[in-house]
C-alpha cells in the first residue's frame, strides 16, 4: 500500500486547509470575563469582593449599596492568588482561601 502524501500547496483541499490552519494557531490574550471568588461582609457592614481576570486578582471594598469605597488592590504574578487571599483575610478578620 502506497503512503499517502499531503500537498500543502493546494488550498482548495479540505485536508490541507485544516493542516495549514493548525500551523498558525496561537493562544489569544483576550481578557476573559471577571470571575468572582469571594463576596463577604466585614463586621462594619462593608462588602469585600475578590475577583480574577486571566492571571490578575483584584480585592475591593464596597459600601452597602455596592459602590466602591476605593480603587481595587491588584495582584499579578505567580503569588497573586495567595496575596489576594491574605489581603481579604486581613480585611475580614478571618482566614480566607481562594
Amino acid at each position: 500500500m502506497a503512503r499517502q502524501r499531503m500537498k500543502l500547496g493546494k488550498l482548495t483541499s479540505k485536508r490541507s486547509e485544516r493542516t495549514t490552519r493548525r500551523f498558525g494557531q496561537r493562544l489569544h490574550s483576550r481578557p476573559m470575563p471577571v470571575q468572582i471568588h469571594l463576596r463577604a461582609y466585614t463586621s462594619e457592614g462593608e462588602l469585600v469582593g475578590v475577583g480574577q481576570r486571566n492571571d490578575t486578582f483584584m480585592v475591593a471594598i464596597f459600601d452597602h449599596n455596592e459602590r466602591a469605597l476605593c480603587p481595587p488592590v491588584v495582584f499579578e504574578g505567580a503569588q497573586a492568588r495567595k496575596q489576594a487571599a491574605v489581603c481579604a483575610s486581613t480585611l475580614l478578620g478571618r482566614k480566607v482561601t481562594l
